[in-house]
Order: C-alpha cells, then structure tokens, then sequence
C-alpha cells in the first residue's frame, strides 16, 4: 500500500493527486481519500468513535423499535461526538468553550474588585512606609538625647 503525504494549513490540505489519478478506484472512492486526507487527527477519532457507538446501537434497537426511531437514536448518540469534531471558535475546539462558559457563569465569583499591584504602586507604598520609619526614629532621638542632657543638669546641681 502507498503512502500518501499530505501538508495541513488553516484554510486548506495540500495533498498529492495520485489518488485521483488512479483509474481502479470509483468517484465515490476518490471522494472520501480526498475527505479523509483533509479531515483533522480530532475529526478521524471522534468520528470514528460516534460510528462505533452509533451504527452497533443502531442494529441493536432496529428489531425492537421501527428503522426511523433507531435512526433518531441513533442520531442523538453520535451528535455530540459530531459537535466535539467540528466545532470550533476563535480556534478552539467545544470542551475548551464549554469549560470557559462554566467558569464563568458558576464557578468565578460575579464581581471582581479592582485591584492593582504593579511596581509604582509597590514603590510608593515603600517610601511611604520608609518615610514613617524616619519620622518615627526622629522623634525619639531628640526625647532621649533630652533626657540625658536633663540628667547631667540632675547630677550637676546635686553636687
């Protein structure tokens, strides 16, 4: 079997063109190479697992429901897995967006406070704090050194 490189961008798939070229396989067999080489690594698995769990569930309920209910079911099992393959906004895929709407609705708190805490503000507080510590040891030299020059005075007149 060969082996089939292809690039994946954004927008598009570069692929080779061998395997539309080849005259053995059917439209219906190009069409889906083609597809399948411009799907995703997410999209092949959950794709491949909702038809895992689809089509078995739906060859289950046939013979006990009618073909229309099992498809239905059938349906509505493999949706999400559909939705978790394709959907994407702002280039992230549906667990992401869906774990970001619940934080947000139920598990943040509603209002946050402004609250800063960048350098200026951290420097500002510290020269203020600084400046407390200096008018704090100036007051208290000048009560000491007074009271050393009032006990010289003391012990002068006493002799």
């Amino acid at each position: 079997m060969a082996v089939f490189r292809i690039e994946k961008t954004r927008d598009y798939t570069v692929m080779s063109n061998h395997h539309l070229r080849n005259t053995n396989l059917s439209l219906k067999a190009k069409g889906l190479l083609s597809l399948m080489f411009g799907l995703t690594k997410r999209q092949l698995v959950c794709f491949s697992a909702a038809t895992l769990i689809g089509v078995p569930l739906f060859f289950l309920l046939r013979n006990t429901v009618n073909s229309s209910t099992a498809t239905v079911c059938m349906i509505v099992v493999m949706l999400p897995l559909f939705l978790l393959a394709m959907y994407e906004r702002h280039g992230q895929p549906l667990e992401v967006v869906a774990a970001q709407i619940i934080q947000t609705a139920f598990l943040r708190p509603k209002e946050r406070p402004y609250m800063t805490n960048n350098f200026y503000v951290a420097v500002e507080r510290q020269i203020q704090v600084e400046k407390e510590v200096r008018r704090i040891v100036q007051k208290s030299i000048p009560k000491e050194s007074a009271g050393a020059a009032d006990k010289g005075k003391a012990k002068a007149d006493c002799r």
